[in-house]
């Protein structure tokens, strides 16, 4: 399920080194913010070079238990992500070696026109209409999470891209993430902003509907 706007997950890699070294709760605290901070990001990239559904979850699994295990390796802190990408590549690699297929690491999707749209006010459009106060109805809100759970279902690789969206990943940053060129990104980004709007759009047509119905019955 898409979530409403919130701030990103907080990550500090030199802390969660040093947690690590500590163990214990700390260690736990550590290992939960690199979930939080990672598990979307690496699923956004999974599904960008073309990793079934059924895999990604577990590719993710792999990448942050390899992470865990050897984060006391890491010298340069500054490059933690550097890092954790190349770990990323080793999985993948791994993983296109077991399915039997030859494919480039992380290969970038072919670019694309970047001017199909104002991504930055499609995106904004989204989340405002994804985020309106009319959707505490509960009905309303019981259409908005049925059809965004049919959004995720569907079209699993663009539901990882809009949770990095509404994350507040900029498209520059999602574009370093994807491994992508930063033009095809922002038509990429601005397809997923559709698609998801074709699917809540009924719930939120249906909820303006109901409350000019409710201002009509409170006139009279």
């Amino acid at each position: 399920m898409v979530l409403p706007p919130r701030r990103r997950p907080a990550f500090d890699s030199g802390e969660f080194v040093s947690a690590l070294g500590e163990g214990g709760a700390r260690a736990e605290r550590a290992g939960r913010a690199l979930f939080q901070c990672y598990r979307p990001l690496l699923r956004a990239r999974f599904f960008n070079v073309g990793v079934a559904a059924q895999d990604v979850d577990d590719l993710v699994a792999d990448v942050l238990t390899t992470i865990v295990g050897k984060a006391g390796q890491v010298r340069d802190h500054d490059r933690f992500d550097a890092w954790v990408y190349s770990v990323t590549s080793n999985v993948l690699n791994q993983h296109w070696t077991a399915k039997g297929r030859a494919r480039d690491l992380l290969q970038p999707a072919p670019g694309a026109s970047a001017n199909e749209g104002d991504l930055l006010e499609e995106a904004a459009s989204l989340l405002d209409n994804v985020s309106d106060p009319s959707v505490s109805d509960p009905i309303t809100a019981l259409c908005l999470q049925g059809q965004l759970e049919a959004f995720r279902s569907k079209y699993p690789h663009r539901h990882a891209c809009i949770e990095l969206v509404v994350l507040g990943y900029d498209a520059q940053e999602i574009a370093r993430h994807l491994d992508r060129s930063y033009g095809a990104t922002r038509q990429f980004i601005s397809q997923c902003c559709a698609v998801v709007m074709q699917f809540v759009a009924p719930c939120l047509e249906a909820a303006q509907l109901l409350g000019r119905g409710r201002g009509r019955a409170a006139a009279e």
